[in-house]
């Protein structure tokens, strides 16, 4: 997928700049799809 890391950015700019929250995502062929991820 060649624009994954435009969506990783686009994710980290809106959502991820401001907390230490870890994320996990799933490509779908047409996006990605982010999730939170429980700390461990």
């Amino acid at each position: 997928m060649p624009f994954t890391a435009k969506y990783v950015l686009e994710h980290y700019f809106k959502a991820g700049i401001n907390n230490d929250i870890i994320y996990g995502a799933v490509a779908n062929g047409k996006k990605l799809i982010f999730t939170e991820l429980p700390e461990f």
